[in-house]
């Protein structure tokens, strides 16, 4: 079975190498809640509003600071490591690269483009069943 693999040593490379890449996780998970406790489309009505929003936002704000020491010590302590740094840099490195290539894609999709046309929405018919032909383009009657 697979678990054979991380056997004997391979068990603390595991460990440096899953702690590490969890720590980088973790500030983007604590920003991305915070933003999502900050949007009225996620949240609704249920978002926070006038003092208990500020708190939310304090609070949350100390707990990203938190996360994101957290993560610069342990990463700083993985990759001094003689042997395992090598990897927590490259993972690092990875994911760092991954970050950039996503945002510099997304800049290249948000300039509108002169080909693209909206979608037609389509409906069916109350009466209809789903089958292909009875599908009515809403858009173009």
């Amino acid at each position: 079975s697979w678990w054979l693999v991380w056997d004997g040593d391979a068990k603390m490379w595991l460990a440096i190498l899953v702690s590490a890449f969890g720590m980088m996780l973790l500030p983007i998970a604590y920003t991305t809640f915070m933003l999502m406790m900050n949007s009225t489309k996620v949240m609704g009505a249920e978002k926070p509003q006038g003092g208990s929003l500020i708190i939310w936002n304090v609070l949350m704000g100390f707990s990203v600071l938190g996360a994101i020491a957290a993560a610069v010590v342990a990463i700083y302590d993985k990759a001094s490591h003689p042997i395992a740094g090598k990897v927590v840099i490259g993972v690092g490195v990875i994911f760092l690269a991954s970050i950039a290539v996503t945002a510099f894609q997304r800049l290249g999709k948000d300039a509108p483009e002169a080909d693209d046309a909206p979608e037609p929405t389509y409906a069916l018919p109350d009466d209809s069943t789903s089958e292909e032909d009875d599908i009515i383009d809403i858009d173009n009657e």
